[in-house]
This record gives structure tokens, C-alpha cells and sequence, in this order.
């Protein structure tokens, strides 16, 4: 009977240590996630609204709006068929979430093409959807 409740000991001694473990690493986990300091967290946005293709048919423009992130950029990729657009978000997230004052604005970004967009296609890269450009008088 004694040898019995030194294993019950030792099993619960064992079931404490264990639990232990766990609040620690539960603990860990929830301060990786909320407590640590707010930050920038970048992410691939659609490139949403109304582009317009410069006069000279190698200029992108996209009027952006942002809050609570830095001034995103827009990204074009180039292929001998197709066009492809990309917004790079970066996104100000944490647990204290107050918002730069900074971090709010809207703006008109323009990329270059090497080559003028022509017979060639414009999609959007994240959703692969077609982009329908408007001739702008200057593209910026």
C-alpha cells in the first residue's frame, strides 16, 4: 500500500509538472501574440479602383487610400503577354492598435512599364482578374 501512494505521488508530483509546462507554454504563446510590441505586418493587396494608362501607354496610375498603414507601393510585372499590378500594404498591428497619426493619407501611385502595355493583357495578381485601364492624360 505504501509503494502504492508513492507512485500516486509521483504521479501527481508528475501531473503538476506537466501542467506547468503547459500554463508556461499557453503563457508564451499569448504574450508571442498580444503583448509584444505593435508592428508593421506586410501583406499583397488587389490593386482596387480606377487605372488609368498614361498618354504615352507605359505609365500606371492608381489612386490609393490608406489608414492605419504606410503609404503602400504599387508593384507592375511584365511579360510578354500580360501585365500584372500589385499593391504592397504594410499595416500598422498590435495589441495597443492606436494608430499613427502618420499612418493615414491617400495619394496617386504611378509605376513605369519597360514597354509600352499595348495588345498585352492587365490583371489584377492577386484575385487574376482583368484590369480595365482609362486613358489618362499623363498616367501620374
Amino acid at each position: 500500500m505504501i509503494l502504492t501512494r508513492r507512485r500516486l505521488r509521483l504521479s501527481r508530483r508528475a501531473g503538476l509538472v506537466l501542467a506547468a509546462v503547459l500554463v508556461a507554454v499557453v503563457a508564451e504563446v499569448s504574450l508571442q501574440t498580444w503583448w509584444l510590441p505593435s508592428k508593421w505586418r506586410g501583406y499583397d493587396a488587389s490593386a482596387t479602383g480606377q487605372i488609368e494608362l498614361g498618354e504615352d501607354g507605359r505609365t500606371i496610375g492608381l489612386a490609393v487610400d490608406w489608414q492605419c498603414e504606410q503609404r503602400p507601393d504599387l508593384e507592375v510585372r511584365e511579360s510578354a503577354d500580360r501585365v500584372t499590378v500589385v499593391l504592397h500594404r504594410r499595416a500598422f498591428k498590435g495589441p495597443t492598435y492606436q494608430c499613427p497619426e502618420d499612418a493615414v493619407g491617400s495619394a496617386r501611385l504611378s509605376s513605369r512599364l519597360r514597354a509600352p502595355l499595348a495588345s498585352r493583357s492587365l490583371v489584377d495578381a492577386v484575385t487574376g482578374l482583368p484590369l480595365s485601364p482609362h486613358r489618362g492624360s499623363n498616367g501620374s
